[in-house]
C-alpha cells in the first residue's frame, strides 16, 4: 500500500512539473509577438503586467525585467529561450531549487 501510494505522489508530483511547462509554453507562445522564439524585454513587459493584473504577481519594472534577462541568459543575449523564460517564470511564482531544474531540464526535452 505505501509503495502504491509513493508511486502515485511521484506521477502527480510530475503531473504538476508536466502542467507548469504546458502553462509556460502556452505564455511564451502568447507573448511571442513577433514570433521569433525569444521573448524580449517588451514583451516580458506585457507578460509581467498580465501576470501582476491576473494572478496577482508582483509587477516587475523594466529595469528588473531586463535584470532577469540578463540573470537568465545563458548565452548574454537581450532575450530569454523557452528554457529560460521556464526558469524565470518559476523563480516568478516562487518555486525553488531542485523543483526549478527539474522544470528547467523538461522544458529542454519538449
Amino acid at each position: 500500500m505505501c509503495q502504491l501510494l509513493q508511486f502515485t505522489w511521484v506521477n502527480l508530483c510530475d503531473l504538476k512539473k508536466r502542467t507548469l511547462v504546458q502553462l509556460c509554453r502556452q505564455y511564451f507562445r502568447l507573448y511571442d509577438f513577433n514570433q521569433n522564439s525569444f521573448l524580449d524585454v517588451a514583451e516580458l513587459v506585457a507578460l509581467a503586467r498580465d501576470l501582476s493584473d491576473k494572478l496577482d504577481v508582483p509587477m516587475k519594472s523594466q529595469a528588473q525585467l531586463r535584470e532577469a534577462i540578463d540573470k537568465f541568459s545563458s548565452d548574454g543575449s537581450d532575450c530569454l529561450t523557452f528554457e529560460e523564460f521556464t526558469l524565470w517564470f518559476a523563480t516568478m511564482i516562487g518555486l525553488e531549487e531542485p523543483m526549478m531544474t527539474e522544470i528547467q531540464h523538461m522544458a529542454s526535452q519538449e
